[in-house]
């Protein structure tokens, strides 16, 4: 069975000779516990060409402790967010139901040990007065290991903030920095452990494009923005961890459909309608569970202003409404778990790098974007302006 917990963590480069200060003091009724030190044993899972740590994941099994997915949320330059998923099962390969949770990256690709780290930890707990956490610190030096062979080693400071810590975290960094500890690197540990190529981009990329872009490359890269959006927000979905993940997947989805629609003149027309139709199928499955649950929010923001009696029936609705959610709910779960979704997510991962263009709009498509997009957005702008017009009448 799985368990989800959010992880909150800044990490800092140290030198081979960096020893972690004291930490006591760091707060008025911070309480600092004894060093701890331990071993650890960890494999780290990818395809051959790290989709899943190109695309920002990573799956590892580590002794004693057993299987771990980890899911970006987001990273300001310092603090590093990412949801953390722990889950039962053998040594011997990933648990069918984390594979289930990655389909959408891996795509049938095999998951096999792509790093092996060797770890000594030092570890100290940060408490306030009655025991409760705050914050953990950790100094970590790793071997990368290949068979019997020490590929690589490095060190690295790690703090990770607990609920009701991120006050420390500005005077924990100051005192790691004055004892020796480097500048704040987000970088994961496997990403260090394995180079360059797991820095690569994944498989559906934004390029930097210049003012003298070609049509098509503005084309390819509208699509695989909104392609990345639902596919970044995929495994967050099938958590269910927060109602966010389905309205951005769901923005991913309308926005594909505009941006098929706007570019109509220049793209294969059967291949265009195809691809909205399957689109406006995953659209109205996330929808379903997006809808009720918008009304669910507002329904108990206008219950709470209720007098007793009133609030009692609207509690019967909001009842009704969670049923509802959840069974919308299994049922997208049910889509997005089908032979018609993954079909889906390859056709959106090619038509991201591989739009298929009308014949006739070949000399278009490879001149400036500039020249020849203006003409094409101009419908859809002043529909848009009229909408706007509409609702401030």
């Amino acid at each position: 069975m799985a368990r989800l917990s959010p992880e909150r963590e800044v990490k800092l480069g140290a030198a081979p000779a960096f020893h972690l200060p004291d930490l006591s003091g760091i707060a008025d009724g911070v309480v600092a516990g004894e060093q701890q030190e331990a071993r650890l044993e960890t494999t780290y899972f990818d395809t051959a060409d790290l989709k899943l740590a190109r695309w920002g994941l990573s799956l590892r099994h580590r002794s004693g402790e057993g299987w771990t997915l980890k899911l970006p949320v987001g990273s300001d330059g310092t603090l590093l967010t990412r949801c953390e998923v722990t889950f039962e099962g053998s040594r011997r390969g990933p648990p069918a139901a984390a594979v289930a949770l990655v389909r959408a990256y891996v795509r049938g690709a095999p998951l096999e040990p792509v790093a092996r780290l060797s770890t000594w930890r030092r570890r100290v707990r940060l408490t306030d007065a009655a025991g409760g956490p705050l914050a953990e610190v950790v100094d970590d030096e790793v071997s990368v290991r290949q068979g019997r062979r020490v590929a690589a080693r490095f060190r690295e400071v790690e703090v990770e903030l607990r609920a009701g810590g991120d006050s420390l975290l500005a005077p924990l960094l100051d005192r790691l920095r004055q004892a020796g500890a480097g500048q704040p690197d987000p970088m994961p540990k496997h990403v260090r452990a394995l180079g360059p190529v797991a820095l690569a981009p994944p498989d559906v990329a934004v390029r930097d494009l210049g003012p003298d872009a070609a049509t098509a490359d503005v084309i390819r890269n509208a699509l695989a923005a909104a392609v990345q959006l639902v596919l970044r927000h995929d495994a967050m979905v099938r958590l269910g961890g927060d109602p966010e993940d389905v309205h951005q997947a769901r923005v991913g989805t309308r926005r594909l459909r505009s941006h098929l629609r706007t570019f109509r003149p220049l793209l294969d027309a059967e291949w265009t309608e195809g691809l909205r139709d399957e689109l406006g199928w995953l659209a109205d499955e996330l929808g379903g569970v997006r809808d009720a649950e918008v009304l669910l929010d507002r329904l108990r923001a206008l219950a709470a202003s209720l007098p007793p009696a009133d609030a009692r029936a609207a509690a019967g609705l909001t009842g009704q409404l969670e049923t509802a959610i959840g069974v919308a709910r299994t049922r997208l779960l049910q889509a997005m778990s089908s032979p018609r979704y993954f079909q889906l997510v390859e056709r959106l991962i090619d038509a991201a790098a591989n739009p298929v263009l009308a014949p006739e709009a070949a000399e278009a498509a490879a001149r400036p974007a500039a020249d020849v997009l203006p003409a094409l957005v101009v419908r859809p702008w002043r529909q848009l302006r009229r909408g706007r017009s509409g609702s401030e009448s």
